[in-house]
């Protein structure tokens, strides 16, 4: 081989060696470019997560607080209004009541153990027709009986006293069942009429010192009477009973009359038309009682009220022979003990 044959052979070993490792660079630069790719189209591990810097305000700006949403604040729940005349006569609670003042002319009709069915809306529709109002001490049981007498009586614009369930003598009745016998009463006609009684007649007018208590903490007042009628008699007839009430008629006058008797129906009409023409005005108890808690104490002297309570009475003995009188056709288990 000659010297110029082996040069040309080294410089053709030389190009072709040098191409071959031009094509390897060239490999490794796409590689590597397609592996970076790769790597920014996958999802980063875990451990490369980082959790982003909160940006905070720098001190030259002002931070944005969100006020919350303004809402409408309810209005404060207002106390319910006390029931006409209740705030006046609340200082009556626990206390005996015979009479109104005597400043005015004002006098209460009252009638004791109804609803009956046989005269109840009777008594209603005369008082009614002659435009007075009364107050009706109902018996429990009666009312029980009677629901719907209770509350046309109520809704004529007459007032519902309370007259125990079943007409026990308090003074042989237990602190316990005299408790039962007001309030659970007084439930039951709040039920019926929508309105709460505050007022309560002993039967037979007798009182106790657990009545008084009863009264005071359960906000009722004890209503007795300064004019007993004695209608609950046998020998009552219409003139008796009109003429017993003209005979002691006078200002703040409680009027004492049964709902179960015929003639006290019968004189009723009678005994409205001339207490009127003596100048006086119908009023329920509860208005006498709101009379009273602005009179002078000088009105109620004299006359048994509030003002001059009376000391706790014995039941009023009634005759046997007059019992049968007293039968209240409502509740025949309760007429024996009907209020006299």
């Amino acid at each position: 081989m000659s010297k110029w044959s082996w040069l040309l052979g080294l410089a053709a070993l030389l190009i072709v060696a040098a191409f071959i490792a031009g094509m390897k660079v060239g490999s490794a630069s796409s590689v590597a470019s397609i592996m970076a790719q790769t790597a920014d189209a996958a999802p980063p591990s875990a451990k490369s997560i980082d959790k982003p810097t909160p940006a905070l305000p720098t001190p030259t700006q002002t931070p944005v607080i969100i006020a919350p949403a303004t809402t409408a604040t309810p209005a404060a729940t207002a106390t319910p209004a006390a029931p006409a005349g209740e705030v006046k006569i609340e200082k009556y609670y626990g206390t005996v009541f015979n009479n109104g003042p005597k400043s005015a002319k004002l006098v209460a009709l009252t009638f004791d153990d109804g609803p009956s069915a046989a005269y109840n809306q009777r008594f209603v529709e005369t008082l009614q027709k002659e435009k007075a109002t009364a107050t009706f001490f109902m018996i429990g049981t009666s009312v029980m009986q009677n629901p719907g007498l209770v509350k046309n009586t109520a809704d004529a614009g007459c007032e519902i006293g309370l007259h125990s369930m079943t007409h026990p003598n308090p003074a042989h009745t237990t602190t316990e069942k005299m408790l039962k016998e007001i309030t659970g009463e007084c439930e039951l006609i709040q039920g019926i009429t929508g309105q709460r009684p505050h007022l309560y007649r002993p039967p037979y007018g007798a009182i106790t010192r657990a009545e008084r208590e009863i009264g005071q903490q359960n906000q009722f007042v004890l209503v007795n009477w300064s004019i007993d009628t004695r209608d609950w008699t046998a020998k009552a007839s219409a003139e008796s009973v009109h003429a017993a009430v003209m005979k002691q008629l006078h200002p703040g006058a409680i009027i004492l009359m049964h709902e179960i008797k015929a003639h006290t129906l019968e004189a009723l009409p009678r005994i409205i038309s001339d207490i009127r023409a003596h100048g006086y005005e119908f009023v329920t108890v509860s208005k006498l009682l709101e009379e009273a808690a602005i009179a002078p104490p000088e009105a109620m002297s004299n006359g048994g009220g509030a003002m001059n309570e009376p000391a706790p009475a014995a039941p009023q003995a009634i005759p046997i022979g007059d019992l049968k009188g007293m039968m209240n056709t409502q509740n025949s288990k309760t007429a024996k003990k009907a209020n006299p």
